[in-house]
């Protein structure tokens, strides 16, 4: 008799407050399309997943007035509206609203979003940028090999080779160049000695 009267009260609840029905429960490939007594279970979307409750617009896809993920998002963007993008994917950048790939720094060989790994040959790696490879001090970058200055010049950056000035002289692969002692002299620029001065008597 319990049993009866509570199934009888259950009912007349239900029919006087449709809102309090049990909640509708769908299939994993559908979706809930509003609550209470006025949802129904929809087939999932094209471009989307569903769990039976909701559905999720795949990668590249979005919402519109079409209809639910109906809108191609723009090249290598991942969420959108419209035609403006939200995010882009992995290794592009978001720039007014559009995904673009980084450049590669200059003289860079190997990059992954704008960052530099690997430099040409010539360069070295400080900092992510490729700066102009050094060697000792007395030597310069001969393509990808350090060779020494010759003589008449000097190297105190290890880049390039100078001339050395008035005055002063160098051997192979110096570092600076050296002034003259007293009693010789080097006339001119790029001496690779000195010579002996000569005392008219």
């Amino acid at each position: 008799m319990k049993i009866l009267q509570f199934f009888f009260i259950f009912f007349t609840i239900h029919l006087l407050i449709p809102n309090s029905s049990i909640a509708l429960t769908c299939s994993r490939n559908q979706w809930l399309s509003a609550n209470g007594p006025s949802g129904k279970c929809e087939s999932c979307p094209r471009n989307a997943t569903c769990n039976g409750f909701s559905y999720r617009c795949l990668e590249g896809y979005s919402y519109s007035s079409s209809g639910p993920c109906a809108l191609r998002c723009p090249t290598n963007c991942i969420s959108c509206s419209t035609s403006t993008c939200y995010r882009c994917k992995s290794g592009y950048t978001l720039v007014n609203g559009q995904c673009q790939k980084p450049s590669c720094p200059s003289n860079c060989k190997t990059c992954s979003s704008g960052k530099c790994s690997a430099c040409k040959d010539g360069y070295e790696l400080q900092n992510n940028r490729c700066v102009s490879k050094s060697c000792p001090a007395g030597q310069f970058l001969n393509g990808t090999t350090c060779t020494g200055c010759a003589a008449g010049t000097y190297s105190d950056d290890g880049r390039s080779c100078k001339v050395c000035p008035d005055g002063t002289y160098a051997g192979n692969g110096a570092a600076s160049c050296t002034k003259c002692p007293a009693g010789t002299y080097a006339s001119g620029t790029g001496n690779s000695s000195c010579k002996t001065s000569t005392v008219v008597t």
